[in-house]
């Protein structure tokens, strides 16, 4: 396999850990706190993509060729 052939979609780090997140939101817990401190659960969100985009490394595709 080509190390820079794209990926599926289903395999991306970021898709899973913001599925993961959106997930998480549904928790009475946790969607209780992201309602009281929106700016902040934006700020973690950005930061938490931000670090993921240093760590891909290939593209992704929802069609792979």
């Amino acid at each position: 396999m080509n190390a820079n052939a794209p990926k599926s979609i289903f395999k991306s780090k970021t898709l899973i850990v913001n599925a993961l997140i959106a997930l998480a939101s549904l928790y009475p817990p946790v969607g209780g706190w992201v309602q009281a401190n929106p700016e902040t659960a934006l700020q973690l969100l950005a930061l938490v993509n931000f670090a993921l985009r240093f760590i891909t490394k290939n593209k992704v595709s929802l069609f792979p060729s």
